[in-house]
């Protein structure tokens, strides 16, 4: 028999794919969640950037673990923008990964030594230092992250 899948259990996978789950129900709370996704996502302008899945960026980025998946959108630096990209990390267990440690190959993606990265839907500062990003993930969890 499948697993009873929560909403936040959805948004850990299909957004690693690029995916956005459709709210239904709930009163609106869904709805209300999946509008700060979207919000985020329009102001990144993800339909003009590059994706990059987790089964395929491994030049770009790299994980701590199987459970733990980055895929990411990028937009490279162009005339009077500096790169900047948005990752969706997953913890795609049911472990805790309070210490989830990312490494961003910052020369590749195009940003420099002194980036800055915070979670894009609550502002909260990530610590990035030499490219490596902390990202405490709770199980069956994404966050999503811009680096800029």
């Amino acid at each position: 028999r499948p697993p009873h899948w929560m909403f936040d259990d959805a948004l850990a996978f299909t957004m690693l794919h690029d995916v956005r789950v459709r709210p239904h129900g709930s009163g609106g709370v869904l709805l209300e969640q999946m509008s700060k996704i979207w919000n985020v996502m329009t102001r990144f302008d993800v339909s003009h950037a590059e994706w990059h899945p987790y089964w395929k960026n491994g030049e770009l980025v790299t994980t701590p673990s199987d459970s733990v998946k980055a895929s990411l959108y990028l937009t490279p630096a162009s005339a009077g923008q500096a790169a900047r990209t948005l990752m969706v990390v997953s913890n795609l267990s049911k472990q805790e990964a309070p210490d989830a440690r990312v490494q961003l190959n910052l020369a590749r993606l195009g940003l420099p030594n002194g980036a800055a990265a915070k979670d894009a839907l609550t502002g909260q500062s990530l610590k990035l230092e030499q490219g490596q990003l902390a990202v405490p993930l709770s199980p069956m969890r994404m966050r999503l992250v811009w680096v800029e």
